[in-house]
């Protein structure tokens, strides 16, 4: 049973998510706050198993784990004194090389430093340079929950890099394919990608 206290986090988390307007269809905002609980539970040393509780989401442990993984990777964004963050490592934590690291930032590097989001959008919320590292961080985040697998990393890149952009970029948000278009990056086979 929870606590009051834990129970306050888990709403507070899960709300702060959820009106930013990530997820807005149904069966992902019950996924998200079932993530949510899994990160809270876990951040206070709690044993929750990731079976069970996408048994009670309705959902593959994949696409649980997929969630929480985003749900991990927005509390590492917050200001420290936000919500209590990252006390507690998962399974998905996978220590990684310093060559395989540094392989991924120049190959996200490579495709992107071509792309001149001020230019394009100059309403966009952001530098270049937090462009990159934003899409770099989602980048990590797709290939700890396995997203990455048997996917050429270009498509992932720029995937990521899509969603980086409609993150920093006001309404209206253009759609894949023109984003493509207007930054000249190959969107082939990413309609696939972006389901998962």
């Amino acid at each position: 049973m929870l606590t009051s206290d834990l129970e306050r986090e888990i709403i507070h988390l899960y709300e702060d998510i959820f009106l930013k307007n990530y997820f807005q269809r149904e069966r992902h905002v019950c996924i998200l706050a079932f993530s949510c609980l899994v990160h809270v539970l876990r951040n206070h040393g709690e044993h929750v198993s990731m079976i069970e509780m996408s048994r009670k989401a309705g959902c593959s442990r994949k696409k649980l784990a997929q969630f929480f993984g985003f749900v991990k990777l927005y509390c590492r964004s917050l200001p420290e004194d936000a919500v209590v963050i990252n006390r507690f490592n998962n399974f998905l934590d996978k220590p990684r090389s310093l060559n395989a690291s540094r392989g991924l930032e120049l190959s996200v590097q490579e495709i992107l430093s071509p792309v001149d989001v001020r230019k394009k959008c100059p309403d966009f919320n952001g530098t270049k340079d937090q462009f990159i590292c934003r899409t770099l961080e989602l980048v990590k985040l797709a290939d700890s929950c396995g997203v990455t697998a048997e996917r050429p990393l270009k498509a992932i890149i720029i995937a990521c890099a899509y969603f980086s952009f409609s993150s920093m970029c006001p309404d209206p948000i253009m759609t894949l394919k023109n984003f493509c278009k207007v930054f000249k990056l190959s969107c082939y086979n990413l309609e696939e990608i972006l389901k998962d």
